[in-house]
């Protein structure tokens, strides 16, 4: 529940920012807005339990996915800036360590909602450098096709909301005067994750994940005005 209230809270600051970001752009022209794409490896998730107990060493093992995504930011100063961002992360579920899967068709996806803050050099160089680091909340949204582990099957989706930070670096490529080619790396690290089916089995309902973590590399289209 109150990890929930965050994601509430966090949503609403983000769109009073947004909203004033919007206001003051409209006099200093410092409104940017950025959509990328890329792949992403994620490392192994711990599965602590699957509608009941599994063994201490089952895995996730996910393959390479997509992520895409999609930002809102305001230069504050030549070198500064606050953004918004959203998107998606998603991976297929390779395999299931721990010898006791028998099925294994799902994806394991994040949705996140950050606010973050970038550093980068003035918008005057033609290649510019940029770093930054975020943090905010995330759905993180488990779907089976088919899923058995230790002879219990699941099949649908379920979801928690969850911390998330981020770290990120690049390089901005200037394409005109308003527009920019975006070459990053993103890190992105989520908390453990607590979901609950909607049918009971006599074993539980309880499905939770350990932290997971992402490697990815993105082309992305900035747009100044």
């Amino acid at each position: 529940m109150k990890t929930k209230n965050l994601f509430h809270s966090v949503t609403a600051v983000s769109l009073i920012t947004l909203m004033q970001a919007l206001d003051s752009s409209a006099q200093q022209d410092r409104f940017y807005m950025k959509a990328d794409a890329g792949v992403v490896a994620a490392k192994d998730v711990a599965l602590e339990e699957f509608l009941g107990p599994v063994p201490a060493d089952a895995k996730l093992s996910l393959d390479p996915g997509v992520r895409l995504g999609f930002r809102a930011g305001y230069g504050f100063t030549d070198w500064f800036a606050g953004e918004i961002e959203t998107g998606i992360i998603a991976n297929k579920i390779d395999d299931i360590s721990g010898g006791t899967a028998t099925e294994v068709n799902g994806t394991f996806a994040k949705i996140p909602l950050m606010l973050n803050g970038r550093i980068n050099l003035p918008n005057k160089y033609r290649v510019a450098p940029y770093l930054g680091a975020g943090a905010g909340v995330a759905s993180t949204i488990l779907t089976a096709n088919d899923i058995v582990v230790s002879g219990r099957g699941m099949n649908g989706s379920v979801t928690d909301v969850v911390f998330v930070w981020q770290a990120f670096a690049g390089l901005r490529i200037a394409l005109g005067e308003k527009t920019a080619l975006n070459i990053g790396y993103h890190y992105l690290n989520a908390a453990p994750s607590d979901m609950r089916t909607e049918d009971s089995l006599p074993t539980g309902d309880r499905i939770r994940l350990g932290r997971s973590e992402t490697h990815a590399i993105t082309v992305g289209f900035e747009w100044s005005f």
